[in-house]
């Protein structure tokens, strides 16, 4: 149909619309629209209500805290086996990478396991073995230069994959060595080789929100919608007076290459088409009077606007101003609504524009509380047809650091800072990322170094606060609770005012901020030595879950901010075993990921938040085997396995291949002490076959990353080798008995050459190696390391040299 200039009834509009014939495309909200209206680029148009203000006033968990006079915090967390220095605990919570790519601090072994007993003398190490030197220095972080330019950052330096280690790869397990026709090694092995439990079907990919098909966005292949076969930045000028039946009414010059045709359509209203050197640039059509937005799009544009994600644009106060189609590059401008955030869906004009980068930014930025693929698609997009948008390569930073792909994340960044240098929330991002990846004290400087350029906006201002407090939990070598408390009340105190906020957008940041300060401020607390944590830790807990349930139903933002609230509620539980609702919060934690994977297509969402899940699962495990519930313990250690297993990919994380390890070693020794049966009972070979299976496959993840850890973490590895040895030699594999025991004994000597542990630590695993070669029948050897056990348990050894010389 075309479009001639006599008059025709308003009801003729439905009809009218349809001469929009409209390709797969993409397009832009005119700079002109944007100009005239008001638009701000930098705010989100998202329904809100008005925050509760009593929330912050009443009962305010940051001030009794501040009022309250307590001890240096320690952040002390026992480890399995073998304690290390005061960092341990931070970093079970810091632990997070990026497949691998950062040498980062790493979860610990949380509760110490059960020891092995063992039925031919040879002892596990255990508790009594676990003496340090007073003195101990706390370990320091790998430092970098930061020259006083702040663009000059220190870069984070990937770390090379380690060959695999063939020095203690898995024996040949021997079924006849166990002397029990009914039961063997193979046989616990390939019951343990996961746990119980359907497999979960893999959603089909969305296409346009999957990470794995974002390598197949092609900009090119974009082409603008169409109006009455106009296409702006195809159809020469000479073309639209054919396709428009005749001149324009009115021609307006704008610049020397620019000029408006006019068309007067009668009753139905006014088309102005801009021609920029001699191409069509925008087409405009001002409707006679405002139509509702669904009777255009339904009647009128349902085939070719079906399935898009529109999204409302806001000027800077939150008032919507209309409605952009990315895909079709239609554009709806609305009359100005009476109230923030809530559009008034009546139009006025309908446009249509080339492709440019702006309509994607908006919409990514608007889904990074929605879905963060989605938000990743669309950003991708905005940065091809323009990867000169600073702003979009910075929103896509913040979309792969939510994700924890920190190589990505730093590379967008930086790249925006190149292009925009003086923006400080460029900065502060890029700083957030430096302190993930485990640099924390790095980034703390970085951000002192950008605080002032944040007073002038409190919820950047608040957010910085709320880093700094993070970062000074998070730091290995210098961690202080204390200062980290006082930062997160300084960050409640900067953001509150904006929960009062006319502008929706702000609001919702202050509540996001909110709610991250008091999940921070409650680990902050679990990981003291302050008193009184059963009763100041549920307020903190609480208040942050009022703060995601009121994103999520009022702001209609991503449920996985409950899901983070859940997760981190059971990291608090796990720092503090003896603290009140661990049930409660188990549940609240399922019923959450439950409805999170049930309504979700894409793939790599699903795997993030199971593995969220697993990891809180571990964390659950930990809790129980702290209050001596072994039951529960194995239970959700196989529970967390489960879903470990299904995720496990070779780009995974040191963090989660720990993790997965360490469950591993955790349910062997419950096996090989008897813990793991209900109820508990005396070990014989039969538990160590079942241990035997789970340690033959800890062994090849330790050997994956162990190269990968750092120094504090080897002594815990030589510990886990000596006790695996024990339950090796009770199943008749003697040799690979002292292979592993050995290996571990090297990493323990090494430790102490070092001066991480104390050299009597040693006394137990010489001891072993003592006695299996006493009953190999190999005296020498037997006799040497008898007397370095003697030594080892007078503290005599000084140091691995000289006990390698003894021998």
């Amino acid at each position: 149909m075309t479009v001639t200039k006599s008059k025709q009834s308003v009801f003729l509009l439905p009809m009218f619309l349809l001469t929009f014939a409209m390709t797969q495309g993409l397009s832009n909200l005119s700079s002109v629209f944007a100009q005239e209206n008001g638009t701000s680029k930098s705010l989100l148009s998202i329904v809100f209500s008005k925050q509760q203000p009593s929330l912050l006033e009443k009962g305010n968990p940051a001030t009794s805290a501040s009022d309250t006079q307590v001890p240096a915090p320690t952040g002390a967390q026992k480890l399995s086996q073998v304690q290390i220095p005061n960092d341990v605990a931070n970093r079970r919570v810091n632990g997070r990478a990026s497949h691998a790519m950062f040498n980062i601090n790493m979860p610990p072994i949380n509760a110490e396991t059960s020891p092995i007993v063992s039925v031919s003398g040879l002892v596990p190490m255990n508790a009594g073995d676990q003496d340090l030197h007073t003195d101990q220095q706390p370990r320091q972080l790998r430092r970098f230069p930061v020259e006083p330019d702040p663009n000059d950052i220190p870069s984070i330096v990937p770390i090379e994959k380690p060959d695999r280690s063939d020095v203690i790869s898995n024996p040949v397990l021997d079924p006849s060595h166990t002397n029990d026709d009914s039961f063997s090694l193979a046989s616990a092995m390939q019951n343990n080789s996961r746990a119980a439990g359907t497999q979960r079907q893999v959603p089909t990919p969305d296409d346009h929100s999957s990470d794995a098909h974002l390598h197949e966005i092609n900009v090119s292949a974009m082409k603008s919608a169409m109006f009455n076969g106009i296409q702006p930045g195809v159809t020469l000028k000479n073309e639209v007076i054919e396709r428009m039946e005749g001149p324009p009414n009115l021609v307006t010059p704008v610049d020397a290459v620019t000029e408006v045709l006019i068309y007067d359509l009668g009753e139905l209203g006014r088309m102005e088409i801009t021609i920029q050197q001699s191409k069509v640039f925008s087409i405009v059509w001002l409707l006679p009077e405002p139509y509702p937005s669904e009777q255009i799009r339904k009647e009128g544009l349902e085939s070719e606007l079906r399935g898009i994600r529109a999204i409302h644009v806001p000027d800077s106060n939150g008032y919507i101003l209309g409605m952009i189609f990315p895909e079709k590059g239609v554009i709806f401008s609305f009359v100005k609504s009476n109230e923030p955030g809530v559009p008034l869906p009546m139009v006025t004009q309908v446009i249509v524009e080339p492709l440019t980068s702006w309509p994607f930014e908006l919409r990514g930025e608007r889904y990074l509380t929605i879905s963060n693929a989605k938000a990743k698609w669309d950003l991708t997009i905005a940065v091809q047809l323009d990867p000169n948008n600073h702003r979009a390569r910075w929103l896509l930073a913040k979309a792969f650091l939510a994700d924890d792909q920190l190589v990505e994340a730093q590379r967008e960044c930086k790249f925006a800072i190149q292009l925009m240098a003086d923006q400080p929330q460029y900065h502060v991002t890029l700083a957030e990322i430096i302190g993930t990846a485990g640099y924390t004290k790095e980034a703390r400087q970085y951000l002192d170094s950008l605080m002032p350029y944040c007073s002038n906006s409190p919820q950047l201002k608040g957010h910085v606060e709320y880093l700094l407090g993070d970062f000074y939990r998070d730091d290995s070598s210098t961690q202080d609770l204390l200062a980290a408390s006082k930062y997160y009340e300084t960050a409640i105190n900067t953001v509150k005012p904006l929960l009062e906020s006319t502008n929706p957008t702000l609001r919702q940041q202050a509540k996001l901020i909110l709610m991250k300060t008091y999940l921070s401020m409650a680990q902050s607390i679990s990981l003291s030595n302050w008193g009184g944590k059963e009763e100041s830790l549920p307020p903190w807990l609480d208040g942050a879950e009022t703060f995601a349930l009121n994103m999520v139903m009022d702001d209609n933002t991503t449920r996985e901010y409950l899901l983070e609230v859940a997760v981190k509620t059971i990291g608090v539980h796990a720092n503090c075993p003896e603290l009140g609702g661990l049930e409660k919060a188990i549940d609240k934690l399922q019923k959450v990921t439950d409805e999170i994977v049930s309504q979700t297509d894409d793939e790599s969402t699903v795997r993030r938040i199971e593995n969220q899940y697993a990891s809180a699962l571990y964390d659950i495990g930990q809790v129980y085997e702290e209050r001596g519930d072994m039951q529960q313990a194995t239970q959700y250690a196989k529970k967390a396995i489960q879903y470990f297993e299904r995720n496990l990919s070779d780009n995974d994380d040191v963090a989660s291949i720990y993790r997965l390890a360490n469950l591993y070693y955790q349910l062997g020794t419950l096996e090989a002490s008897g813990q793991a049966s209900r109820p508990p009972v005396k070990p014989d070979k039969k538990a160590h076959a079942r241990a035997a299976g789970w340690f033959a496959k800890a062994i090849p993840l330790f050997q994956q990353i162990e190269a990968s850890l750092d120094q504090y973490e080897q002594p815990v590895l030589g510990q886990m080798y000596v006790s695996i040895g024990v339950t090796y030699w009770e199943v008749g594999e003697k040799s690979y008995a002292v292979q592993i025991t050995e290996y571990g004994v090297g990493k323990l000597e090494d430790a102490v050459d070092n001066e991480l542990i104390a050299g009597k630590i040693l006394a137990t695993p010489y001891i072993n190696l003592s006695n299996m070669y006493e009953e190999m029948g190999r005296k020498d050897e037997a006799e040497s390391y008898y007397l370095l056990s003697k030594q080892a348990a007078n503290n005599n050894l000084a140091g691995g040299s000289s006990t390698k010389k003894t021998r």
